[in-house]
């Protein structure tokens, strides 16, 4: 693993490897003296001290990306890892109005997504807020996650008309989908997707599922999973994400041992690169989709020369209102010291972020900046809070084996990896 030398610059000696994270260089060097020689040619630069994008809490409406809007806290399903508390709260017509009429001031907003509970209990909602938006701002595009029992013919236009993102969630065959999301009265939900696709195709864009100590218990890994889903369902767009909570309810499917989690994508890090130097080029098929993703994202930074600069945008890029009109940093982010406003007395384009999320979303607290993976990490802040700060020990190995990997390559390999996750990343 990376150790630091100096601010910023770090070696590894298993590789020989020198990582420069003020000019954003991976290099193998042969002996102590070429690292000298380095730094005294660093020191020369007089670049040694960083400093994040983001130096005060004091963030901007005019700067945020993302709105999500929670249309209800009620959900049809009952799955045995919500964390939302089932409650009475539908979005109101005032809240509603209330966004609109400060939709002029998220200046840099392009993408609007509707969650719950289930949003789908209230299409007619989801209709006449997009025909608002548009009214006001044509270029916003609107995404939805749903459980996809409630689809009709309806909502299949209001997605037409709309270009509406509709992302779907199924946690993997029929038996572990049931057993996880069952109706309110225990059957199982699988057969009605299944049903809804049948009879109004592919509506969807892309599939998330959560990832469980029951996939675990019935030997299905995160890569069966993933496969299961591009197969099933027809898309190369599927997002896996652990079911980690604090509550009692969650802790009961929580991942008991969550680096199985990670174990297997390190694993599949490792397959890739193995994969890459023994196969053909050709060969790295859709399969590995997800992982050149990743290593785009990671390997982008040296191309830009400019790190990932937020682990997390809850709250400098995103913001979520909820029915009530009560504003977090993120739907996962609920409880009541994280509020940051309501959006019916919200009468200013600033607002101040909960110190604790925001020192890690912008990596501005002394462990990310001496870390040696801070550039290349993102991640969930809900996760980190969750873990018992395993987070950072998952993160750093990730990016330390897509390091050493790389490092294994030859020249013409080099060359060849860029294009290959160039291609199937962005």
């Amino acid at each position: 693993m990376f150790i630091k030398i100096i601010n910023n610059i770090f070696y590894d000696e298993r590789s020989n490897l020198l990582l420069d994270n003020i000019n954003y260089k991976l290099f193998k060097v042969n002996d102590n003296r070429e690292i000298e020689k380095y730094l005294k040619h660093i020191k020369s630069k007089n670049v040694l001290n960083s400093k994040s994008k983001y130096l005060f809490n004091k963030l901007y409406i005019s700067k945020i990306r993302k709105v999500v809007i929670n249309m209800t806290d009620n959900c049809n399903l009952n799955c045995l890892y919500c964390y939302k508390a089932k409650a009475p709260d539908n979005l109101s017509d005032d809240v509603i109005q209330a966004f609109l009429n400060n939709l002029d001031k998220f200046e840099s907003l392009v993408r609007l997504q509707f969650l719950g509970g289930e949003p789908l209990l209230f299409k007619e909602k989801i209709e006449m807020i997009c025909r608002r938006v548009k009214q006001i701002n044509n270029n916003i595009s609107f995404y939805c996650t749903t459980n996809g029992t409630l689809i009709d013919k309806y909502i299949i236009d209001v997605i037409n008309k709309y270009n509406i993102k509709l992302v779907l969630s199924v946690d993997g065959p029929k038996k572990i989908h049931d057993k996880l999301r069952p109706n309110m009265n225990g059957s199982g939900s699988y057969n009605q997707i299944i049903d809804n696709i049948s009879k109004y195709g592919h509506y969807y864009k892309a599939i998330e599922a959560t990832f469980t100590n029951y996939h675990v218990q019935n030997n299905i890994s995160v890569q069966d999973l993933e496969e299961f889903l591009k197969e099933e369902f027809q898309t190369s767009n599927i997002f896996i994400a652990p079911a980690v909570d604090s509550s009692e309810k969650v802790k009961l499917l929580s991942l008991d041992k969550y680096s199985e989690y990670y174990n297997v994508l390190i694993k599949n890090i490792d397959n890739l690169f193995d994969k890459f130097k023994h196969d053909s080029i050709n060969n790295i098929n859709d399969n590995f989709n997800y992982l050149c993703k990743m290593l785009f994202r990671i390997f982008e930074v040296f191309i830009n020369k400019k790190e990932i600069e937020l682990l997390c945008p809850a709250g400098i890029e995103t913001i979520s209102i909820k029915p009530n009109g009560n504003c977090f940093p993120c739907y996962a982010l609920e409880d009541t010291k994280y509020q940051i406003f309501n959006i019916k007395n919200f009468d200013k384009d600033s607002y101040f972020l909960n110190n604790e999320i925001f020192n890690y979303n912008s990596k501005n607290n002394k462990k990310c900046f001496d870390c040696f993976a801070r550039p290349y990490c993102i991640g969930c802040i809900k996760l980190l809070n969750s873990i018992d700060n395993k987070f950072c020990e998952f993160s750093k190995t990730i990016v330390y084996t897509v390091f050493y990997n790389y490092s294994l390559l030859n020249t013409e390999q080099k060359k060849s990896f860029f294009e290959i996750i160039g291609g199937k990343g962005q």
